[in-house]
């Protein structure tokens, strides 16, 4: 009776297999892997003391974790030798500093991988890759190996190229940099060659998926502003051109956030995805897997836990700092990540840097304002939020409560810590803290007390003014509903409702951010071919089925991994 049962499941289970296999193969399932920035740098003997007297010390001048770089780039391709997709997708930055030898010894890395797995790199430049005044023609060379050789066209102008990947699929990598300095380095005669490569592919029949090292779309609010050089110039009107290569989905990174967003053209009802990922190397460490097919994409965010002892210096980490780099990777990462925030606070907030970024809003009083008050402002960002941290110093709880206001408790010490907070949130994606959330309320009352005592000499007409000027250049007339009632519940009745009035419209595009995140989930999500639900009952049961026979090929892919260790043993 039990060989009986046993020969029926063995039928099943092939009879599933073939019809898997034949589905799959109309399908044309691509499973990807697809990370970016990996910013490295070989591992040097020693580990840095860049910060004496801090648990952090050897934490890098950047936000990534340069000198581990190439022991988690190996932990990296560990996993990655162990996942079903063959082809390994990566968005540029490949090294910190663009020199010859470290992209060469990346390269040694990479090639030896590719050796001993039989998967294929594709990749492409990002601004780091040229610091050293590298050409585009050594970078070619240099990576030919992963990509350059297996193209059907190379542009001879950029770095830019096509390859056939498996199934009906063709990657289309795009050269955005600017190799000087770093920002959008689109140009219609790029534009030109990708019409043609977009042309010959559908003549091919052949869907094109896209990476390249800039977004195309915002991913967080006022991003083409504030970020410019992270994201292509609106002008380019890159979102409908991809959509008229029919490109559903595109891979980049640059601004190291964790973040997918979309685009629909609401004539036609096409969807474009920018998917964006983290750096490999910066918190929170993490990369995509993926599997496209023609119903979609379906995406999983995989971290890195921990790196092997072996691949880090061999000196300069107190024990405590390994047991976080081998079992904890996450948490050393976040703690290093903090301490270049910190570090480097008094950069982000200089009078120089905020002029910077309020002569891009073109709003003539912030302007005026900015230089006369901001410095005032940004200081309040580091004074203590609460009296217990403030002694007999001033505290924003102390002015808060000569406003009525009374202020959340929290663990945060200042602004500055709640600003990280919020930072650290969208590195590692999903962000979405509701309106409501204790957090906001209290960034919100912090910012509204400071503002408010920041401006309290500036007359109501200026002030009246500027909110004008506000919210005509960030396009906030008609703000949503929930944002103004709640800046208002918060306050309750305001001393200067112009000031709350300010507070809300320059904090309402991060509030949404955090709030809503465009509706989609950046590290576990399917991102779908059609937004349109199946029109007929058929098409319905189809999509269905298609689903159950993913889920049973999955199931005999594990079946055979299972009989080949009973082999093995």
């Amino acid at each position: 009776m039990l060989k009986k049962w046993i020969s029926i499941l063995l039928c099943a289970t092939l009879l599933i297999a073939t019809v898997s296999f034949c589905i799959c193969a109309e399908n044309d399932e691509l499973p990807l892997l697809i990370t970016s920035d990996l910013h490295y740098m070989p591992t040097p003997s020693q580990a840095q003391n860049n910060f004496p007297g801090s648990k952090y010390y050897c934490a890098s001048d950047s936000t990534n974790l340069c000198v581990e770089s190439e022991a988690i780039m190996k932990q990296f391709l560990r996993q990655a030798a162990q996942s079903e997709a063959q082809i390994i997708l990566i968005s540029g930055d490949m090294v910190d500093d663009g020199t010859v030898e470290h992209h060469e010894s990346l390269i040694r890395i990479l090639r030896d991988f590719e050796n001993r797995t039989g998967k294929q790199i594709y990749v492409i430049n990002g601004n780091h890759d040229f610091l050293s005044g590298i050409s585009m023609d050594a970078f070619k060379s240099l990576y030919a190996d992963f990509g350059y050789s297996e193209a059907l066209t190379v542009d001879p102008n950029t770095c830019s190229y096509t390859a056939d990947l498996t199934g009906k699929y063709r990657l289309l990598a795009l050269d955005t940099c600017n190799h000087i300095n770093g920002a959008d380095g689109v140009t219609a005669e790029l534009l030109d060659w990708a019409d043609a490569q977009a042309a010959q592919a559908q003549a091919d029949g052949r869907e094109l998926i896209v990476m390249m090292h800039h977004n195309f779309l915002e991913h967080m609010a006022l991003q083409s502003v504030l970020l410019s050089k992270y994201i292509i110039s609106p002008k380019w009107n890159m979102k409908n051109r991809l959509l008229q290569w029919g490109v559903r989905y595109v891979f980049t990174g640059h601004q190291h956030g964790h973040d997918v967003t979309s685009y629909t053209d609401s004539r036609t009802n096409q969807r474009v995805f920018d998917i964006m990922t983290t750096s490999l190397t910066a918190y929170p460490c993490a990369y995509r897997t993926g599997v496209l097919s023609e119903s979609g994409l379906e995406l999983q965010t995989q971290r890195i836990s921990g790196v092997q002892r072996e691949d880090l210096p061999r000196d300069g980490y107190t024990p405590e700092l390994l047991q976080e780099l081998t079992t904890e990777l996450d948490t050393y990462a976040y703690g290093c990540f903090s301490m270049i925030f910190f570090a480097r606070k008094q950069a982000f907030f200089s009078a120089g840097a905020v002029g910077e970024i309020v002569a891009r809003l073109h709003v003539p009083a912030l302007t005026d304002l900015a230089n006369a008050y901001f410095p005032t402002f940004f200081a309040y960002f580091d004074t203590p939020i609460y009296k217990k941290d403030a002694g007999e110093g001033i505290s924003l709880e102390k002015l808060a409560d000569g406003l009525g206001l009374k202020l959340p408790q929290s663990d945060f010490r200042t602004i500055s810590d709640l600003l990280f907070h919020f930072i650290a949130i969208y590195y590692y994606g999903d962000e979405a803290l509701p309106y409501t959330d204790p957090q906001i309320n209290l960034f919100m009352q912090c910012v509204y007390t400071v503002l408010y005592t920041s401006l309290r000499d500036v007359s109501a007409a200026e002030k009246a003014s500027l909110l004008s000027d506000i919210r005509h250049n960030f396009k906030t007339d008609a703000l949503p509903f929930v944002v103004t009632k709640f800046g208002q519940t918060l306050v309750g009745a305001a001393r200067d409702e112009c000031v709350l009035q300010i507070v809300i419209v320059t904090l309402s595009p991060m509030i949404e951010m955090f709030s809503q995140d465009d509706g989609l989930p950046d590290n576990d999500v399917f991102l779908p071919a059609e937004d349109e639900a199946p029109s007929t009952a058929v098409q319905f049961i189809l999509h269905i089925i298609e689903r159950i026979v993913h889920f049973f090929l999955r199931y005999v892919n594990g079946l055979n991994r299972l009989a080949a260790m009973y082999t093995l043993r």
